[in-house]
């Protein structure tokens, strides 16, 4: 169980991937470093190192994480939502609920590894 919009989200999605040995496949191909950023009023942004599909850092992210490879910002409702698995990420994208900064043509690229990521996120049981 983790508290919702706290790196309690995070600590638990990396355990889950970790302990997924479709992960190990899918995932060996990601080297990126991604925030996770919740808008007001929970303000916070978290940080999430993936190298060749490990994770190797989880944490509540400072001034100096803004040059990441990817950043997937939303509003707080939103990202309950999708968490609660309720709201399906692409039409979260499509729709502009969720904010995508960095390479598309490397998230497409990599469109499996990430859907996985965020199916792990959705597993997460929330307090």
């Amino acid at each position: 169980m983790a508290k919702f919009g706290t790196v309690e989200v995070y600590e638990e999605m990396a355990k889950a991937l970790d302990n997924d040995p479709e992960w190990a496949e899918t995932g060996k191909g990601i080297t990126y470093k991604m925030t996770f950023t919740y808008k007001e009023p929970i303000n916070k942004v978290f940080f999430v190192n993936f190298d060749e599909g490990k994770i190797t850092e989880v944490r509540e992210a400072g001034p100096d994480d803004r040059s990441v490879d990817f950043d997937l910002a939303a509003a707080p409702d939103t990202w309950r939502s999708l968490l609660e698995g309720k709201t399906n990420p692409m039409m979260a994208i499509t729709r502009g609920k969720l904010k995508v900064d960095g390479n598309l043509a490397a998230l497409m690229k990599h469109m499996k590894a990430f859907t996985k990521v965020l199916d792990a996120m959705s597993g997460v049981e929330l307090v």
